[in-house]
């Protein structure tokens, strides 16, 4: 009668370290999912934070090399009449680059960090002014070619 009471003692005690084992092995799948998504979101955000790293290069060093040869240029000066709206030139002084000279005529690309493209009005200004580019180099290539786009 002790050895049936031990065996089933011994069995209760084996069940319920079986239903922790199995448990153990779905929150240890779950948790290696989770890791798994986190590590995928990183790389998405590394990806697109590097994106928009040559984005922004492409756009604030272009407008800093095009800004001050086009001061002199006879179809009229490239910055104000590509980019008419007060407003997105605004912006894009705020994001992308910084005049300077007594006549605000030398252009210097802005220091940034990845944090700040990531603010979607940056991204919104950079888009803007890379489909200026691609559209003043599509329309006048003669032009865009003098002024090195």
């Amino acid at each position: 009668m002790l050895l049936t009471s031990l065996t089933w003692i011994f069995a209760a005690i084996g069940a319920i370290g079986g239903c922790f084992g199995v448990a153990s092995f779905f929150y240890v799948r779950r948790q290696t999912t989770l890791m798994n998504s986190q590590v995928r979101s990183e790389e998405n955000r590394k990806a697109d934070d590097a994106e928009w790293s040559a984005k922004f290069e492409k756009a604030a060093n272009t407008l800093a090399s095009v800004g001050p040869k086009s001061i002199s240029a006879p179809e009229g000066e490239f910055y104000h009449s590509q980019f008419a709206d007060p407003n997105v030139r605004t912006r894009i002084e705020q994001h992308l680059i910084h005049l300077e000279g007594q006549n605000r005529d030398v252009f210097e690309a802005r220091p940034v960090n990845t944090g700040q493209l990531r603010i979607p009005a940056v991204r919104q200004t950079i888009d803007e002014v890379l489909n200026t580019l691609n559209r003043f180099t599509t329309e006048r290539p003669d032009v865009a070619k003098r002024l090195g786009l």
